[in-house]
């Protein structure tokens, strides 16, 4: 920790992880009041990271002063049309934040409807991509903000854990599927389905999601982008023109998409992208 500060959130984490499992000690309190007396957590200029750091310090019992720092994470939550863009960063930032400012389902998040429709946009595109990791994280932190997520996106995980495949090889590679794995256990066991479920060999284990996912997101907006006479935010509008385009797959993606949400059509006023800078508002 002391030569390596700037890794002060990881290793804080490691610590007080280890001791919640039973590790004997205190370490993660002094390394904690260490990290406090160095300023480590003002040096975090990303708002996500100070909450990261503020809960991190919290755990130990140690406090820091970060004024307005919940307000600016719910405006950043409540700004729904960031959530109906393809943005991989911004959608895992937004489920890390409503984590952080609901304490992982213990506290009530206070966040405004904007931030429930951010969420619902987020997940919607996390379905359209079959990333079920990000998907998982859209419903864990729903229901941490006290909503029940829609149930197709919990069944379609619920579906892609039976079909994982759970190998035990003594040369197994690190670089598996074992994130997602355990995301979709955790999205489940937030729902109230037991945890892993599936029999664990012995040994080292491989976690592999099964191939066969149909992601659409990318199709749909090449085929948005490359539009012949434009794009258009009505949805009634363009269902026809952009399904025609599309693999029977890919449109029973789609379609199931936009069963899972209600109020689909608002969403794709944000993803149809029809604004352009020099158009009248």
């Amino acid at each position: 920790m002391g030569f390596f500060p700037q890794y002060y959130r990881f290793l804080l984490s490691i610590a007080a992880d280890l001791e919640a499992l039973g590790l004997p000690g205190t370490k993660a309190a002094m390394l904690t009041e260490w990290a406090v007396r160095q300023g480590l957590p003002e040096a975090e200029i990303s708002d996500l990271q100070r909450a990261e750091a503020r809960r991190l310090v919290r755990r130990s019992g140690h406090t820091t002063a970060d004024p307005g720092l919940d307000d600016r994470l719910r405006t950043f939550t409540a700004r729904s049309a960031t959530f109906a863009l393809p943005n991989k960063k911004a959608a895992y930032e937004l489920t890390h934040t409503i984590f952080y400012l609901s304490e992982y389902g213990r506290l009530a998040p206070d966040l405004q409807q904007e931030a429930i429709t951010s969420l619902h946009f987020a997940g919607t595109l996390a379905y359209l991509d079959q990333n079920a990791d990000l998907l998982a994280e859209c419903c864990i932190a729903l229901r941490h903000a006290g909503q029940e997520p829609p149930a197709i996106w919990e069944e379609w995980i619920r579906e892609e854990l039976r079909l994982y495949t759970l190998t035990a090889e003594a040369g197994a590679s690190l670089a598996d599927d074992y994130h997602e794995y355990f995301v979709c256990n955790w999205a489940l066991a937030t729902a109230g389905d037991a945890l892993f479920a599936q029999p664990i060999p012995e040994g080292r284990v491989s976690f592999r999601a099964a191939t066969g996912r149909v992601p659409v997101l990318r199709e749909m907006s090449q085929q948005l982008f490359t539009f012949e006479g434009g794009r258009a935010a009505d949805w009634s509008k363009m269902r026809g023109r952009l399904t025609a385009s599309l693999s029977d797959a890919s449109q029973e993606v789609l379609a199931t998409a936009e069963a899972a949400l209600p109020g689909f059509e608002a969403f794709f006023v944000g993803f149809a992208r029809a604004s352009k800078p020099g158009m009248a508002v």
